[in-house]
């Protein structure tokens, strides 16, 4: 993995993929021994709570990509933006929800081969849902789909040609990323959040669901 996170730390957000970007966290941030896997979660409290992970995520150019994390959310159908994860401005990828209850993943891809041009690509479904869920979305510059609970949800078709990424823009957990700054934060724990230069096969993303479902129960 390029980054998997862990809810280990007073003010730091730990990275043990190996690749050492750790997050620094923000805001009036707790933490619950109720996870999906393992360790614990970080809670977020909708307000001012977000990890800064500077420029950690600079997925320039990718041409595959997963990221994931496991949610369980305090309120699935609120009517405002929530991000799990987010660096979109003007570049990035972003996972959350949004508008109610439709869940969203989103690459900001280029279309041109000349990398002259790019434009958001979205993945959206409806959800209702309660509790711990695991939402994961892959990009392979012919499809972006998202998953919620290893189950694929929906396709976006499209030709790109990697991903735009803008490299002044932060990488924010629990939050939208605008820039060096962010807002839209997001209310409810996180968990076990990942970003892979690989995509996955639908099987895969099931087995990594089901590798970690037994831990606790899935409501």
């Amino acid at each position: 993995p390029h980054y998997t996170s862990m809810g280990y730390g007073l003010t730091t957000e730990y990275d043990i993929s190996g690749n050492l970007y750790n997050g620094t966290k923000l805001g009036a941030h707790a933490y619950s021994s109720d996870t999906p896997n393992y360790g614990v979660s970080t809670v977020f409290n909708g307000s001012n709570t977000r990890i800064n992970c500077s420029y950690a995520f600079n997925v320039q150019g990718a041409l595959n990509l997963r990221f994931s994390c496991w949610a369980n959310a305090n309120d699935y159908t609120s009517s405002a933006y929530k991000y799990f994860l987010s660096s979109q401005q003007s570049g990035g990828i972003l996972l959350g929800y949004h508008s109610g209850t439709t869940a969203r993943g989103r690459v900001h891809a280029y279309t041109k081969a000349s990398l002259s041009s790019s434009g958001y690509i979205d993945a959206d479904c409806e959800i209702a849902l309660t509790g711990w869920h695991m939402f994961t979305c892959t990009y392979d510059t012919t499809a972006i789909k998202l998953y919620i609970d290893g189950e694929l949800k929906t396709t976006n078709t499209t030709k790109t040609y990697g991903v735009h990424f803008n490299t002044s823009a932060y990488m924010f957990i629990g939050a939208e990323s605008t820039g060096t700054g962010s807002s839209n934060c997001y209310a409810g724990k996180l968990s076990d959040v990942r970003i892979y230069y690989t995509t996955l096969t639908s099987d895969q993303v099931m087995d990594l669901y089901l590798a970690t479902k037994h831990v606790l129960t899935i409501s």
